[in-house]
């Protein structure tokens, strides 16, 4: 265990967990006291803040993976809808401004998309992204057989149907050369030209278990961009050998320059460190990180590997991840430009620690990071309370690292939605809305971790709105909001 880790007593839980009741009930507290303080439940959102959808599963199964704001305020969730243990189809659904299924999309607010290439018919999306035309660009996996899975996308027109002038009917397999064996695929971005950014992970075969993180840019119809590294793609290898050494890349930042920048762990037997890259618009590596386009760092102990990633205004690079030891606590990281660490987060190292630890739980896990224009950091995630119960994590910190006090319960609120006796509630996907409210969608089972639905939730930012810009006399800084 990191001894720096900030750790939480136990007995927070019961102060931070008040029993709302979810769909067969409301909430106790009065909407007063949700608007009170930042980090609270959106009273104003789906049920008192929180809800529970699908896609549409016949089999009673829907998880939810990724997801994307649509410039008008409604969410795009997407994930995986079951029609038996293993056979899934790409599920979409869009929810309104406050909450409720949109039933512009698909009739009835979702919609599923099929490839079914082979074995099992599992396809399921991961990530997500909208474009400029309202057209929704969606990335994921499907199974091909023999353990093999291809990475995928499908776009859809904004009422969801599929967009015929993307790939073939709507959908693209990437199964060219050695894009065949990526069968990890992690985010999805949009330049803005239309081009579109995939993250993933390529498997080279040899030897065994050898996997390299992989940046892929298509056009606009979905074609390989071949003005990218000459060949539509780039793959990174930070150095590992042998077998079951892999490199490993989840989390991805188009900077406003065109440069991209993605975060993960290089592993290999016995080791495993951090990873950070930055490309060149042309996919090149930018010597300007690191000297050679890529730096390693540890986060600490038994480090598992960044999780997520932003990059704030000043090139700095803000990462998320866990170090294991006594279980699993989270780490947070910011880097400048230059792929040093920051000396003035953290109290000097560049590296914060949270260990939660609620009710004997020690599985912390991040999903999500965002820097707002303001400096503060927002973080999303899950937290363990005792035995496989998890609650959805909401954190938000000062620009130093430290606990923002004005948010939740000194700094952090946690939300369950306990469904049924799983009590399984599972964060993946962090959305942040202009006013600074924060969305964190997932999956909550109910039983036999076999019944789950699609779990989403938002939380009141709260963000002074005259912060930084009053205090210096830039009124750039100022919210065109009305006190």
């Amino acid at each position: 265990m990191i001894p720096a880790t900030r750790r939480l007593q136990p007995f927070l839980s019961r102060i931070l967990r008040p029993r709302f009741l979810l769909g067969l009930g409301l909430v106790a507290a009065s909407t007063a006291a949700l608007n009170a303080q930042a980090g609270q439940l959106d009273p104003n959102f789906a049920i008192a803040g929180r809800g529970v959808a699908g896609f549409g599963s016949s089999f009673g199964r829907e998880q939810g993976a990724g997801g994307v704001l649509q410039p008008d305020g409604r969410v795009v969730i997407v994930g995986a809808s079951f029609f038996s243990a293993v056979d899934s189809d790409f599920g979409i659904l869009r929810l309104t401004t406050d909450g409720q299924l949109d039933t512009t999309l698909g009739g009835d607010g979702n919609v599923k998309v099929a490839f079914d290439l082979g074995g099992t018919l599992y396809d399921a999306a991961v990530s997500a992204a909208v474009d400029s035309l309202g057209r929704i660009v969606v990335l994921g996996v499907a199974d091909t057989g023999n353990g093999q899975y291809n990475t995928v996308l499908a776009r859809l027109l904004s009422h969801g149907t599929l967009d015929n002038t993307f790939g073939v009917l709507g959908r693209v397999v990437l199964s060219s050369g050695g894009l065949a064996q990526m069968g990890n695929a992690y985010e999805v971005a949009l330049q803005s030209d239309g081009k579109i950014l995939v993250l993933g992970a390529i498997d080279t075969g040899s030897p065994t278990l050898q996997y390299d993180c992989a940046v892929v840019r298509l056009t606009e119809d979905g074609s390989l961009d071949t003005t990218f590294a000459g060949l539509g793609f780039v793959q990174l290898d930070f150095g590992e050998s042998g077998s079951n050494s892999f490199d490993l890349c989840p989390a991805m930042r188009l900077l406003p320059d065109g440069r991209i920048t993605v975060a993960g762990s290089g592993y290999w037997p016995g080791a495993n460190d951090s990873v950070l890259a930055r490309l060149m618009p042309n996919g090149s590596l930018d010597s300007s990180l690191g000297g050679n386009g890529h730096v390693r760092f540890n986060l600490g102990t038994d480090p598992t590997g960044v999780s997520a990633l932003d990059v704030d205004g000043s090139g700095r690079a803000v990462v998320t991840g866990v170090v294991t030891g006594n279980g699993a606590d989270i780490a947070i990281a910011r880097l400048l430009a230059d792929g040093t660490f920051d000396s003035s987060f953290g109290g000097g190292s560049g590296v914060e620690y949270f260990g939660f630890d609620l009710g004997g739980g020690f599985e912390d896990s991040t999903i999500g990071v965002v820097v707002r224009p303001n400096g503060k950091i927002l973080v999303g995630g899950s937290v363990e309370r005792n035995g496989g119960d998890f609650d959805f994590l909401a954190m938000r910190l000062e620009e130093n690292g430290d606990f923002d006090l004005d948010f939740g319960f000194s700094g952090f609120t946690t939300v369950f939605f306990d469904l049924g006796p799983d009590l399984r509630d599972m964060a993946s996907t962090l959305l942040v809305r202009p006013n600074g409210d924060l969305l964190v969608a997932g999956t909550a089972s109910r039983q036999n971790f076999i019944e789950e639905e699609v779990a989403f939730t938002q939380l009141l930012g709260n963000e002074a709105l005259f912060e930084d810009g009053f205090e210096s006399g830039n009124l750039s800084g100022w919210s065109s909001s009305s006190p």
